[in-house]
Protein backbone atom coordinates (compact mmCIF):
# COMPACT_ATOMS: atom_id res chain seq x y z
CA UNK A 1 0.00 0.00 0.00
CA UNK A 2 2.85 2.37 0.80
CA UNK A 3 4.46 1.77 -2.59
CA UNK A 4 1.18 2.50 -4.37
CA UNK A 5 0.88 5.78 -2.47
CA UNK A 6 4.44 6.75 -3.38
CA UNK A 7 3.83 5.90 -7.06
CA UNK A 8 0.64 8.00 -7.16
CA UNK A 9 2.46 10.88 -5.47
CA UNK A 10 5.30 10.95 -8.01
CA UNK A 11 2.85 10.66 -10.92
CA UNK A 12 1.09 13.69 -9.48
CA UNK A 13 4.37 15.61 -9.30
CA UNK A 14 5.28 14.61 -12.86
CA UNK A 15 1.90 15.81 -14.13
CA UNK A 16 2.21 19.27 -12.56
CA UNK A 17 4.13 20.81 -15.48
CA UNK A 18 1.45 19.56 -17.88
CA UNK A 19 -1.35 21.05 -15.80
CA UNK A 20 0.61 24.28 -15.46
CA UNK A 21 0.74 24.85 -19.22
CA UNK A 22 -1.32 27.77 -20.41
CA UNK A 23 -3.58 27.93 -23.44
CA UNK A 24 -2.73 31.62 -24.09
CA UNK A 25 0.39 33.22 -25.62
CA UNK A 26 3.28 33.71 -23.23
CA UNK A 27 5.91 36.27 -24.19
CA UNK A 28 9.25 36.18 -22.39
CA UNK A 29 12.25 38.51 -22.57
CA UNK A 30 15.56 36.66 -22.85
CA UNK A 31 19.27 37.45 -23.34
CA UNK A 32 19.07 41.12 -22.36
CA UNK A 33 22.46 42.80 -22.79
CA UNK A 34 24.08 46.08 -23.81
CA UNK A 35 27.23 47.38 -25.49
CA UNK A 36 28.69 50.61 -26.90
CA UNK A 37 29.17 51.56 -30.52
CA UNK A 38 32.66 51.73 -31.99
CA UNK A 39 32.77 55.49 -31.45
CA UNK A 40 31.55 55.13 -27.82
CA UNK A 41 28.76 57.66 -28.32
CA UNK A 42 25.85 55.26 -28.73
CA UNK A 43 24.47 52.65 -26.31
CA UNK A 44 23.08 49.51 -27.93
CA UNK A 45 20.58 47.39 -25.94
CA UNK A 46 19.53 44.05 -27.42
CA UNK A 47 17.22 41.30 -26.22
CA UNK A 48 14.99 38.54 -27.53
CA UNK A 49 11.24 38.25 -27.20
CA UNK A 50 10.12 34.60 -27.37
CA UNK A 51 6.59 33.20 -27.41
CA UNK A 52 6.66 30.12 -25.17
CA UNK A 53 2.87 29.74 -25.21
CA UNK A 54 0.23 29.42 -27.97
CA UNK A 55 0.06 31.44 -31.19
CA UNK A 56 -0.59 35.14 -30.67
CA UNK A 57 -3.20 37.05 -32.69
CA UNK A 58 -2.51 40.64 -31.61
CA UNK A 59 0.45 42.98 -31.75
CA UNK A 60 2.46 43.65 -28.60
CA UNK A 61 4.12 46.84 -27.32
CA UNK A 62 7.84 46.68 -26.54
CA UNK A 63 9.46 49.49 -24.57
CA UNK A 64 12.72 50.43 -22.85
CA UNK A 65 12.63 52.83 -19.87
CA UNK A 66 14.90 54.19 -17.13
CA UNK A 67 13.71 52.70 -13.82
CA UNK A 68 14.69 55.49 -11.43
CA UNK A 69 13.26 58.40 -13.44
CA UNK A 70 10.61 56.60 -15.45
CA UNK A 71 12.01 58.14 -18.65
CA UNK A 72 10.90 56.35 -21.81
CA UNK A 73 13.86 55.70 -24.09
CA UNK A 74 11.87 54.17 -26.94
CA UNK A 75 8.92 51.89 -27.74
CA UNK A 76 7.35 50.27 -30.78
CA UNK A 77 4.80 47.66 -31.82
CA UNK A 78 5.78 44.03 -32.26
CA UNK A 79 3.87 41.80 -34.66
CA UNK A 80 2.05 38.70 -33.42
CA UNK A 81 4.42 35.77 -32.84
CA UNK A 82 3.66 32.13 -33.46
CA UNK A 83 4.22 29.48 -30.76
CA UNK A 84 7.96 29.01 -30.19
CA UNK A 85 8.94 31.95 -32.41
CA UNK A 86 11.55 34.44 -31.19
CA UNK A 87 12.71 37.85 -32.53
CA UNK A 88 15.76 39.94 -31.60
CA UNK A 89 15.12 43.61 -30.84
CA UNK A 90 17.67 46.45 -30.74
CA UNK A 91 17.41 49.83 -29.02
CA UNK A 92 20.03 52.49 -29.78
CA UNK A 93 20.26 55.82 -27.93
CA UNK A 94 22.78 58.61 -27.26
CA UNK A 95 25.16 57.88 -24.33
CA UNK A 96 25.56 61.63 -23.77
CA UNK A 97 22.03 61.80 -22.35
CA UNK A 98 23.48 60.45 -19.08
CA UNK A 99 26.49 61.59 -17.01
CA UNK A 100 29.77 59.89 -17.91
CA UNK A 101 30.54 56.99 -15.56
CA UNK A 102 27.03 56.95 -14.07
CA UNK A 103 25.01 53.77 -13.73
CA UNK A 104 21.36 53.44 -14.59
CA UNK A 105 18.93 50.54 -14.37
CA UNK A 106 17.02 50.05 -17.61
CA UNK A 107 13.84 48.01 -17.88
CA UNK A 108 12.71 46.20 -21.00
CA UNK A 109 9.01 45.31 -21.13
CA UNK A 110 6.66 43.62 -23.55
CA UNK A 111 2.89 44.02 -23.17
CA UNK A 112 0.36 41.77 -24.87
CA UNK A 113 -3.32 42.23 -24.01
CA UNK A 114 -4.37 38.65 -24.82
CA UNK A 115 -1.69 37.21 -22.53
CA UNK A 116 -2.99 35.64 -19.29
CA UNK A 117 -2.16 37.47 -16.05
CA UNK A 118 -0.50 34.45 -14.44
CA UNK A 119 2.22 34.20 -17.13
CA UNK A 120 3.34 37.83 -17.27
CA UNK A 121 6.14 37.54 -14.71
CA UNK A 122 8.75 37.11 -17.49
CA UNK A 123 7.45 40.09 -19.55
CA UNK A 124 9.98 42.44 -17.99
CA UNK A 125 13.74 42.33 -17.41
CA UNK A 126 16.28 44.70 -15.84
CA UNK A 127 19.72 45.71 -17.04
CA UNK A 128 22.37 47.74 -15.20
CA UNK A 129 24.24 49.98 -17.66
CA UNK A 130 27.42 51.89 -16.82
CA UNK A 131 27.89 54.85 -19.15
CA UNK A 132 31.57 54.35 -19.83
CA UNK A 133 32.86 53.10 -23.19
CA UNK A 134 33.93 49.46 -23.16
CA UNK A 135 31.82 48.52 -20.14
CA UNK A 136 29.02 46.11 -21.00
CA UNK A 137 25.74 46.05 -19.15
CA UNK A 138 25.03 43.59 -16.36
CA UNK A 139 21.69 41.85 -16.07
CA UNK A 140 19.63 42.94 -13.08
CA UNK A 141 19.20 46.13 -11.10
CA UNK A 142 22.20 48.28 -10.29
CA UNK A 143 23.54 47.71 -6.77
CA UNK A 144 22.94 50.56 -4.33
CA UNK A 145 25.05 50.86 -1.18
CA UNK A 146 22.01 51.98 0.80
CA UNK A 147 19.47 49.51 -0.57
CA UNK A 148 18.14 46.76 1.66
CA UNK A 149 19.61 43.33 0.64
CA UNK A 150 16.21 41.65 0.67
CA UNK A 151 14.69 44.41 -1.46
CA UNK A 152 17.63 44.17 -3.84
CA UNK A 153 17.21 40.39 -4.13
CA UNK A 154 13.50 40.85 -4.88
CA UNK A 155 14.26 43.42 -7.56
CA UNK A 156 16.75 41.03 -9.13
CA UNK A 157 13.81 38.65 -9.53
CA UNK A 158 11.76 41.42 -11.15
CA UNK A 159 9.64 41.78 -8.01
CA UNK A 160 8.76 45.20 -6.63
CA UNK A 161 9.17 45.02 -2.81
CA UNK A 162 6.70 47.89 -2.48
CA UNK A 163 3.97 45.98 -4.33
CA UNK A 164 2.04 44.07 -1.66
CA UNK A 165 0.41 41.78 -4.20
CA UNK A 166 3.73 40.70 -5.68
CA UNK A 167 5.25 40.13 -2.25
CA UNK A 168 2.27 37.99 -1.20
CA UNK A 169 2.68 35.94 -4.36
CA UNK A 170 6.33 35.34 -3.50
CA UNK A 171 5.41 34.31 0.04
CA UNK A 172 2.78 31.92 -1.34
CA UNK A 173 5.26 30.36 -3.77
CA UNK A 174 7.89 29.91 -1.04
CA UNK A 175 5.30 28.33 1.28
CA UNK A 176 4.16 25.97 -1.50
CA UNK A 177 7.77 24.93 -2.21
CA UNK A 178 8.43 24.30 1.48
CA UNK A 179 5.23 22.25 1.72
CA UNK A 180 6.22 20.23 -1.33
CA UNK A 181 9.70 19.60 0.12
CA UNK A 182 8.09 18.49 3.39
CA UNK A 183 5.84 16.03 1.54
CA UNK A 184 8.81 14.66 -0.39
CA UNK A 185 10.84 14.33 2.83
CA UNK A 186 8.01 12.50 4.63
CA UNK A 187 7.50 10.21 1.65
CA UNK A 188 11.18 9.35 1.34
CA UNK A 189 11.48 8.83 5.10
CA UNK A 190 8.44 6.54 5.15
CA UNK A 191 9.85 4.54 2.26
CA UNK A 192 13.36 4.18 3.68
CA UNK A 193 12.85 4.04 7.44
CA UNK A 194 13.56 0.61 8.82
CA UNK A 195 11.85 -1.18 11.67
CA UNK A 196 14.47 -3.30 13.44
CA UNK A 197 13.56 -6.92 14.02
CA UNK A 198 13.28 -7.94 17.65
CA UNK A 199 15.61 -10.92 17.29
CA UNK A 200 15.66 -14.29 19.00
CA UNK A 201 19.03 -14.31 20.78
CA UNK A 202 18.84 -15.66 24.34
CA UNK A 203 20.73 -14.38 27.40
CA UNK A 204 23.93 -16.38 27.99
CA UNK A 205 22.76 -17.60 31.40
CA UNK A 206 19.58 -19.10 29.88
CA UNK A 207 21.60 -21.78 28.06
CA UNK A 208 23.14 -23.18 31.24
CA UNK A 209 22.07 -26.59 32.41
CA UNK A 210 19.90 -26.95 35.52
CA UNK A 211 21.58 -26.93 38.94
CA UNK A 212 20.39 -28.85 42.00
CA UNK A 213 17.55 -26.78 43.45
CA UNK A 214 18.60 -27.83 46.95
CA UNK A 215 21.70 -25.61 46.63
CA UNK A 216 21.93 -21.84 46.82
CA UNK A 217 22.97 -21.63 43.17
CA UNK A 218 20.07 -23.85 42.16
CA UNK A 219 17.58 -21.62 43.94
CA UNK A 220 19.21 -18.55 42.41
CA UNK A 221 18.86 -20.08 38.99
CA UNK A 222 15.13 -20.49 39.58
CA UNK A 223 14.80 -16.85 40.65
CA UNK A 224 16.56 -15.71 37.45
CA UNK A 225 13.56 -16.89 35.45
CA UNK A 226 11.29 -14.52 37.38
CA UNK A 227 13.44 -11.39 37.05
CA UNK A 228 11.84 -9.38 34.22
CA UNK A 229 13.39 -5.92 34.54
CA UNK A 230 15.20 -3.51 36.87
CA UNK A 231 12.20 -2.00 38.68
CA UNK A 232 10.64 -2.82 42.03
CA UNK A 233 6.87 -2.81 42.67
CA UNK A 234 5.62 0.30 44.45
CA UNK A 235 3.96 -1.68 47.24
CA UNK A 236 4.61 -5.04 48.82
CA UNK A 237 2.97 -7.72 50.93
CA UNK A 238 4.78 -8.64 54.12
CA UNK A 239 7.05 -11.65 53.57
CA UNK A 240 6.73 -11.67 49.75
CA UNK A 241 9.84 -11.93 47.57
CA UNK A 242 10.75 -10.26 44.30
CA UNK A 243 13.71 -10.64 41.92
CA UNK A 244 15.05 -8.08 39.48
CA UNK A 245 17.98 -7.86 37.08
CA UNK A 246 20.31 -4.95 36.43
CA UNK A 247 22.33 -4.40 33.27
CA UNK A 248 25.60 -2.73 34.17
CA UNK A 249 28.95 -1.97 32.61
CA UNK A 250 32.30 -3.00 33.98
CA UNK A 251 32.46 0.52 35.42
CA UNK A 252 29.37 -0.33 37.53
CA UNK A 253 27.26 2.32 35.73
CA UNK A 254 23.71 1.35 34.91
CA UNK A 255 23.24 0.49 31.19
CA UNK A 256 26.88 1.43 30.52
CA UNK A 257 27.99 -0.49 27.43
CA UNK A 258 24.46 -1.66 26.67
CA UNK A 259 22.59 -0.63 23.54
CA UNK A 260 18.87 -0.95 22.90
CA UNK A 261 18.24 -2.53 19.51
CA UNK A 262 14.45 -3.02 19.39
CA UNK A 263 11.25 -2.10 21.21
CA UNK A 264 8.19 -4.31 21.01
CA UNK A 265 4.70 -4.06 22.44
CA UNK A 266 2.14 -6.86 22.18
CA UNK A 267 -0.73 -8.50 24.00
CA UNK A 268 -0.35 -11.93 25.54
CA UNK A 269 -2.55 -14.67 26.97
CA UNK A 270 -2.08 -18.07 28.56
CA UNK A 271 -0.48 -19.36 25.35
CA UNK A 272 2.08 -16.57 24.95
CA UNK A 273 2.37 -13.45 22.80
CA UNK A 274 -0.53 -12.67 20.46
CA UNK A 275 1.29 -12.33 17.15
CA UNK A 276 -1.23 -10.14 15.32
CA UNK A 277 -1.10 -7.52 18.10
CA UNK A 278 2.67 -7.02 17.86
CA UNK A 279 4.00 -3.52 17.17
CA UNK A 280 7.71 -2.76 16.70
CA UNK A 281 9.09 0.74 17.16
CA UNK A 282 10.82 2.31 14.14
CA UNK A 283 14.58 2.72 14.19
CA UNK A 284 14.31 6.44 14.97
CA UNK A 285 12.40 5.75 18.20
CA UNK A 286 14.95 3.12 19.27
CA UNK A 287 17.79 5.61 18.76
CA UNK A 288 15.84 8.21 20.70
CA UNK A 289 15.50 5.85 23.66
CA UNK A 290 19.25 5.17 23.56
CA UNK A 291 19.89 8.92 23.72
CA UNK A 292 17.52 9.19 26.67
CA UNK A 293 19.39 6.39 28.44
CA UNK A 294 22.70 8.23 27.99
CA UNK A 295 21.17 11.53 29.10
CA UNK A 296 19.74 9.90 32.22
CA UNK A 297 23.25 9.44 33.60
CA UNK A 298 23.86 13.19 33.68
CA UNK A 299 20.37 13.83 35.02
CA UNK A 300 20.79 11.30 37.82
CA UNK A 301 24.09 12.91 38.86
CA UNK A 302 22.49 16.35 39.18
CA UNK A 303 22.40 16.86 42.95
CA UNK A 304 20.12 19.88 42.61
CA UNK A 305 17.22 17.70 41.42
CA UNK A 306 15.15 15.42 43.61
CA UNK A 307 14.01 12.01 42.40
CA UNK A 308 10.66 13.25 41.07
CA UNK A 309 12.30 16.06 39.11
CA UNK A 310 14.76 13.62 37.56
CA UNK A 311 11.93 11.36 36.46
CA UNK A 312 10.03 14.31 35.00
CA UNK A 313 13.01 15.29 32.85
CA UNK A 314 13.51 11.77 31.58
CA UNK A 315 9.75 11.45 31.05
CA UNK A 316 9.80 14.41 28.66
CA UNK A 317 12.43 12.63 26.56
CA UNK A 318 10.69 9.26 26.34
CA UNK A 319 7.04 10.39 26.11
CA UNK A 320 7.20 10.82 22.27
CA UNK A 321 8.32 7.18 22.03
CA UNK A 322 5.41 6.09 24.21
CA UNK A 323 2.92 8.08 22.14
CA UNK A 324 4.31 6.59 18.93
CA UNK A 325 4.00 3.02 20.23
CA UNK A 326 0.59 3.57 21.81
CA UNK A 327 -0.76 5.25 18.67
CA UNK A 328 0.16 2.28 16.47
CA UNK A 329 -0.91 -0.28 19.06
CA UNK A 330 -4.33 1.28 19.63
CA UNK A 331 -5.27 0.48 16.03
CA UNK A 332 -5.09 -3.20 16.95
CA UNK A 333 -7.23 -2.87 20.09
CA UNK A 334 -10.92 -3.74 19.97
CA UNK A 335 -13.55 -4.12 22.63
CA UNK A 336 -13.06 -7.90 22.43
CA UNK A 337 -9.32 -7.99 23.18
CA UNK A 338 -8.78 -4.80 25.18
CA UNK A 339 -8.79 -6.67 28.50
CA UNK A 340 -5.70 -8.76 27.61
CA UNK A 341 -2.48 -7.76 29.42
CA UNK A 342 0.23 -6.05 27.39
CA UNK A 343 3.95 -6.82 27.34
CA UNK A 344 6.49 -4.07 26.64
CA UNK A 345 9.81 -5.64 25.63
CA UNK A 346 13.12 -3.79 25.31
CA UNK A 347 15.81 -5.70 23.43
CA UNK A 348 19.40 -4.91 24.45
CA UNK A 349 22.87 -5.92 23.37
CA UNK A 350 26.30 -5.59 24.95
CA UNK A 351 29.83 -6.75 24.20
CA UNK A 352 31.27 -9.59 26.23
CA UNK A 353 33.89 -8.25 28.64
CA UNK A 354 32.36 -4.76 28.69
CA UNK A 355 29.01 -5.46 30.36
CA UNK A 356 27.65 -7.31 33.40
CA UNK A 357 24.30 -8.80 34.42
CA UNK A 358 23.45 -8.65 38.12
CA UNK A 359 20.45 -10.25 39.82
CA UNK A 360 19.01 -9.05 43.11
CA UNK A 361 16.49 -10.73 45.40
CA UNK A 362 14.30 -8.66 47.73
CA UNK A 363 11.89 -9.51 50.52
CA UNK A 364 9.15 -7.31 51.92
CA UNK A 365 9.98 -6.54 55.54
CA UNK A 366 8.00 -4.01 57.57
CA UNK A 367 6.28 -2.74 54.42
CA UNK A 368 9.45 -2.00 52.42
CA UNK A 369 11.63 -4.04 50.08
CA UNK A 370 14.86 -5.27 51.70
CA UNK A 371 17.61 -6.83 49.60
CA UNK A 372 18.51 -10.29 50.86
CA UNK A 373 20.70 -11.62 48.04
CA UNK A 374 22.59 -10.54 44.91
CA UNK A 375 24.68 -12.41 42.36
CA UNK A 376 26.09 -12.52 38.86
CA UNK A 377 24.91 -15.61 36.98
CA UNK A 378 27.05 -18.28 35.42
CA UNK A 379 27.04 -17.74 31.67
CA UNK A 380 27.99 -19.68 28.58
CA UNK A 381 29.15 -17.06 26.04
CA UNK A 382 29.63 -18.36 22.50
CA UNK A 383 30.22 -15.02 20.77
CA UNK A 384 31.16 -11.42 21.38
CA UNK A 385 27.57 -10.19 21.76
CA UNK A 386 25.48 -10.66 24.90
CA UNK A 387 21.71 -10.39 24.52
CA UNK A 388 19.22 -9.41 27.20
CA UNK A 389 15.59 -8.29 27.37
CA UNK A 390 13.63 -6.13 29.79
CA UNK A 391 9.91 -6.93 29.96
CA UNK A 392 7.29 -4.70 31.56
CA UNK A 393 3.63 -5.64 31.99
CA UNK A 394 0.89 -3.11 31.29
CA UNK A 395 -2.63 -3.79 32.50
CA UNK A 396 -5.27 -4.19 29.81
CA UNK A 397 -8.65 -2.53 30.05
CA UNK A 398 -9.90 -2.61 33.62
CA UNK A 399 -13.50 -3.38 34.47
CA UNK A 400 -13.89 0.09 35.95
CA UNK A 401 -12.72 2.02 32.85
CA UNK A 402 -14.11 2.56 29.37
CA UNK A 403 -12.21 1.75 26.18
CA UNK A 404 -11.53 5.45 25.66
CA UNK A 405 -10.10 5.81 29.17
CA UNK A 406 -7.92 2.74 28.61
CA UNK A 407 -6.50 4.16 25.37
CA UNK A 408 -5.82 7.44 27.17
CA UNK A 409 -4.01 5.61 30.00
CA UNK A 410 -1.87 3.43 27.74
CA UNK A 411 0.75 6.04 26.66
CA UNK A 412 1.08 7.20 30.27
CA UNK A 413 1.83 3.65 31.46
CA UNK A 414 4.33 3.07 28.65
CA UNK A 415 6.06 6.36 29.51
CA UNK A 416 6.35 5.34 33.17
CA UNK A 417 7.92 1.99 32.29
CA UNK A 418 10.35 3.55 29.81
CA UNK A 419 11.46 5.94 32.55
CA UNK A 420 11.99 2.96 34.86
CA UNK A 421 14.02 1.24 32.15
CA UNK A 422 16.49 4.10 31.55
CA UNK A 423 16.55 5.66 35.04
CA UNK A 424 19.96 5.27 36.62
CA UNK A 425 19.81 3.04 39.72
CA UNK A 426 22.23 2.89 42.63
CA UNK A 427 22.79 -0.74 43.55
CA UNK A 428 23.74 -1.83 47.04
CA UNK A 429 25.10 -5.32 46.42
CA UNK A 430 25.95 -8.14 48.83
CA UNK A 431 28.97 -10.38 48.54
CA UNK A 432 29.05 -12.83 45.68
CA UNK A 433 29.04 -16.57 46.12
CA UNK A 434 31.62 -18.56 44.16
CA UNK A 435 30.81 -21.31 41.64
CA UNK A 436 29.04 -24.35 43.07
CA UNK A 437 31.16 -27.37 43.87
CA UNK A 438 29.86 -30.69 42.46
CA UNK A 439 29.73 -32.32 45.90
CA UNK A 440 27.89 -29.44 47.54
CA UNK A 441 24.73 -30.45 49.37
CA UNK A 442 21.83 -28.55 50.84
CA UNK A 443 23.47 -28.47 54.32
CA UNK A 444 26.80 -27.10 53.12
CA UNK A 445 27.57 -23.41 53.11
CA UNK A 446 28.86 -21.87 49.86
CA UNK A 447 32.35 -20.48 49.67
CA UNK A 448 32.36 -16.70 50.00
CA UNK A 449 33.94 -14.74 47.17
CA UNK A 450 34.82 -11.08 46.73
CA UNK A 451 32.10 -8.50 47.30
CA UNK A 452 30.60 -6.58 44.37
CA UNK A 453 31.46 -2.87 44.44
CA UNK A 454 28.60 -0.40 44.56
CA UNK A 455 27.35 1.24 41.38
CA UNK A 456 28.97 4.61 40.76
CA UNK A 457 26.77 7.67 40.45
Amino acid sequence: MRRVFILIFWLFIAALPVWAQTASPDYAIENLHSSFSETGTQVIVEFEVRNIGEDAEENATVSLTVVDSGQLINSFNLRALEAGEAVTLRFTFDAGAFPAGATQTLEATVELQEEADDVRADNRALLCVTFAPGVNGVAGRCVSATEDPIAYALRQLNIDPNDTEQVLRVVGVVAAVLLLLMIVWITVRAATQKTPAFGAGRPPYATMGPVDTNTIWGRRQLWQQHAQNDSLPAGCTEGSAYARKLLLGVDNLYLSGWRMTAIRISQYDAYGRVAHSQVLAPDGMVKRLNRAARASIAIARNAKLNNDQKKQRISRQVSPIARNLAGKFQRKITSRNAMLPIALDLRMEGTHGEVRIVFELFQCQYGVWQQIDGWEPEMMVTGKTIYETYTFTVFGQLTSESLRDFKRRLPEDITRFLVDAVMLSVVEQPELVGPPAPEQSASEEPTQGGGMPPVEV
